[in-house]
């Protein structure tokens, strides 16, 4: 284990054809989305607190594995990489890009789609982290972000989640709801056709909510350890939202209409719901905590709630806000209405200890791009680029600016590398760079 033990504990507790062996997905064996009972576990209160560090322990690797980082949503990566200075070290075309990609060791998987969200056509690329090439291409339905750890790679499409042989991309198991699936996995799950969210990925299991629940599932075969069944699934607009968020003992997850929805906390060992509170989107496990977003009347409001209970701690009112991102003491969020500002909030208390207005950046601030906070670095895309700050007090450290003016996916922010993947117009390929250290490796002065 490296030294960012504590903070993993502290954290994890707070469109293309298939090339080389990649099989289609959808091909191979399915487990059908059905509670099993003798996957259940026991009522006593010191095996079950086994049972849910077991699932809730996080993977023993460093880096950005999965969607916003790690299996608590934290956007906190334990890595060492470049704060200024940047340089273009390969950029290669991957269709268009639909989520985060995920980086383990030497390899990127790429989730990317050929039309607009929802469409039936994309794929997962494996691509080498050292030149940019493609090693494998798998074909997936519009797939969500990957989660990945060197023995599997676990993306979500429109016909299930599947586990992924890193090597080459072929599947060994596709977990899919039913309504009369059938064992080849072609039937989607539902005619509403929601996807499945992204995968949250600990050290034993992989949490993944499908439009009618969330599950937990074994992510060695993909058996069902629980299922947490939503109240009114088949409601007009209903569905669960968001990427689930994985606590000490509790999982979360958001579900509703788009304009209603509630977080749910789910006890980790058995999945039974141990309270709901008003709140949307993908949520972030903090110690003992949650941080949730929720709609108030005239904008929105970032929230502290107690893991146990669901009481709230602290909240933070604003307008609109975006995804956030959270270290050992702080939370961070842009937030704001038609301008925009990135927050600092004490993580026990909610208090503001830094404002930066976008006016004093080079670029305007986008609310729908999320914060990724790394060491003493704050990332931010915008339209233009990659911002970074400095965590102490807001500082604008550097701007790596782009040839072409595009719209920005946040930034994947690994061991010695910042990818990001540009998202053009639909027809065209975005393009994913990978920023290195340049010369100097300071701030910029003039920023």
């Amino acid at each position: 284990m490296s030294s960012d033990t504590n903070r993993r504990s502290f954290l994890g507790a707070v469109g293309l054809l298939a090339t080389g062996s990649a099989a289609a997905l959808g091909q191979s064996s399915v487990v059908q989305a059905e509670s099993d009972a003798s996957s259940s576990v026991g009522t006593d209160a010191a095996t079950n607190a086994d049972v849910a560090g077991d699932l809730t322990r996080p993977l023993d690797i460093d880096g950005w594995t999965q969607y916003n980082a790690n299996a608590a949503n934290t956007a906190n990566p334990a890595v060492d990489a470049p704060r200024a200075a940047f340089e273009t070290k390969w950029r290669t075309p991957v269709g268009e890009v639909s989520e985060q990609s995920a980086v383990v060791g030497e390899t990127l998987y790429v989730p990317a789609r050929d039309g607009p969200s929802g469409s039936e056509t994309g794929a997962v690329h494996a691509v080498d982290a050292d030149d940019g090439s493609v090693s494998w291409t798998t074909p997936a339905a519009d797939p969500r972000a990957p989660a990945a750890t060197t023995d599997a790679v676990y993306v979500s499409d429109s016909h299930g989640l599947h586990a992924l042989d890193p090597s080459d991309g072929s599947e060994r198991w596709t977990f899919a709801r039913g309504d009369g699936a059938e064992s080849d996995g072609e039937t989607l799950w539902s005619e509403r056709g929601a996807p499945a969210s992204a995968p949250a990925l600990t050290d034993a299991a992989v949490f993944v909510a499908l439009p009618d629940a969330l599950y937990a599932l074994d992510r060695t075969d993909g058996s069902v350890l629980w299922k947490c069944q939503i109240d009114d699934p088949d409601s007009d607009g209903v569905s669960t939202r968001g990427v689930p968020a994985v606590g000490e003992e509790t999982v979360y997850f958001a579900a509703g209409s788009r304009a209603d929805q509630t977080v749910h906390a789910v006890d980790a060992t058995t999945g039974e719901e141990r309270w709901t509170a008003p709140g949307f989107g993908t949520s972030v496990a903090v110690g003992d905590a949650v941080v949730v977003r929720t709609k108030i009347r005239g904008g929105d409001a970032i929230r502290a709630l107690d893991e146990r209970t669901g009481e709230e701690r602290w909240r933070f009112v604003t307008g609109h806000t975006g995804m956030v991102a959270v270290d050992d003491d702080t939370v961070y969020c842009v937030v704001g209405f038609s301008t925009y500002s990135l927050v600092a909030l004490d993580v026990e208390t909610g208090e503001t200890r830094w404002r930066q207005h976008e006016s004093r950046g080079p670029y305007p601030f986008f609310v729908d791009v999320g914060v990724v906070v790394a060491g003493d670095t704050l990332y931010l895309g915008s339209n233009e680029g990659l911002l970074t700050l400095d965590t102490a007090a807001g500082a604008f450290l550097d701007v790596h600016e782009f040839a072409d003016d595009n719209e920005f996916w946040p930034p994947v922010v690994a061991d010695g590398a910042v990818y990001v993947s540009d998202e053009r117009s639909f027809g065209g390929d975005a393009e994913l760079y990978a920023l290195t250290q340049g010369e100097g490796g300071e701030p910029d002065e003039d920023c």
